[in-house]
C-alpha cells in the first residue's frame, strides 16, 4: 500500500474511533453539563457537530499550509512568478488535494452518524447531511486561510495563525455590544456577527439554542434578541465563497516575486 492510501486509511480509521468515541462521551460521559437535556440522542446530535467543528476548522488550518511550507522560499517563488500557470496550478492543486481528504473523513464520519441515527442516537439523514455540508464549507474557509497566509506570511508559524482566528472568530459574539449599542440591533449587523461565529452557525443548523444560553445573555446582546440563525445556503456559501476568494488572492500574491 502506498504511503498517501495509508495515510488516508489511517485518517478515515482514526476519524470513525474518534466520532464514536466523542458521541459515547457526549451522551453519557456529560450528564452532568445540562446544556440540552439528559437523552443521550440529543446530546449527541447537538453537541458533536460542536466539537466536529473546533477539531476540523484547527486541523484544516494547520494542514493546510504544510503542502507550502518547503516550497515558499524565495527562489522557488521568484522562478514559479516567471511561469504563466505554475502559481495556479501549485494552489488549486495543494486545495484540491486537502478538500478531497477533507471530503472522505467526513464521509467516513457520516458513517458512524447513519449508524448512531439507525439506532435512535442521532438525528434524521436530513440533518446530518445538513451538518456535513456547513463543515465541508468552513473546512474551505480554513484551508483558502491557511494557503493565503502561509503565501502572505511565510514565516509566520501555522498554529499561531490558526489560533488567532479561532478567537477572533470565536469572540464576533461579544465584540458586536457595541456596535449593537450604537447602531441598535439592525438585522443585517445580528445577521453578520453571528454568520462570523462557525460555533453558532453549526449550533442553529443542529438545532442546539446557542444564543439563548445563560452565559451567552450575560455577555452577548445577542442572547437578548429574538433572532433567527442564518440559513444553511447562506452559511455555505459564505465559508465556501471566502475560501475561494483566500484561494484566488494566494495565486495572485505567489505568482509575485518576493523583493
Amino acid at each position: 500500500m502506498r504511503p498517501s492510501k495509508r495515510r488516508l486509511l489511517l485518517a478515515i480509521m482514526t476519524t470513525l474511533c474518534a466520532t464514536a468515541g466523542t458521541m459515547a462521551i457526549a451522551a453519557w460521559g456529560m450528564e452532568a453539563i445540562e446544556i440540552v437535556g439528559p437523552r443521550p440522542g440529543v446530546r449527541i446530535a447537538t453537541l458533536v457537530p460542536q466539537i466536529e467543528l473546533t477539531t476540523l476548522f484547527l486541523v484544516s488550518i494547520y494542514f493546510g499550509t504544510r503542502p507550502l511550507k518547503a516550497k515558499n522560499t524565495p527562489a522557488f517563488r521568484t522562478a514559479l512568478a516567471a511561469t504563466s500557470r505554475g502559481c495556479s496550478r501549485l494552489i488549486w492543486g495543494t486545495s484540491a488535494r486537502q478538500m478531497l481528504w477533507v471530503a472522505l473523513v467526513l464521509a467516513s464520519g457520516t458513517v458512524v452518524w447513519a449508524c448512531a441515527s439507525a439506532v435512535g442516537l442521532g438525528p434524521s439523514l436530513g440533518d446530518i447531511l445538513k451538518v456535513r455540508a456547513l463543515l465541508l464549507a468552513i473546512a474551505a474557509f480554513g484551508i483558502g486561510f491557511a494557503v493565503w497566509s502561509r503565501v502572505v506570511w511565510p514565516q509566520a508559524p501555522a498554529a499561531g495563525l490558526g489560533c488567532a482566528l479561532v478567537l477572533a472568530m470565536a469572540a464576533t459574539s461579544f465584540l458586536v455590544a457595541p456596535l449593537v449599542a450604537v447602531m441598535g440591533p439592525r438585522p443585517l449587523l445580528v445577521q453578520a456577527s453571528m454568520l462570523c461565529n462557525p460555533w453558532i452557525i453549526t449550533a442553529g443548523i443542529s438545532r442546539l439554542d446557542f444564543l439563548h444560553m445563560q452565559w451567552i445573555y450575560a455577555l452577548s446582546p445577542l442572547g437578548r434578541l429574538e433572532t433567527s440563525y442564518p440559513a444553511l445556503a447562506t452559511a455555505v456559501l459564505a465559508y465556501g465563497g471566502t475560501g475561494t476568494l483566500l484561494l484566488c488572492w494566494a495565486a495572485r500574491a505567489l505568482h509575485t516575486p518576493p523583493r
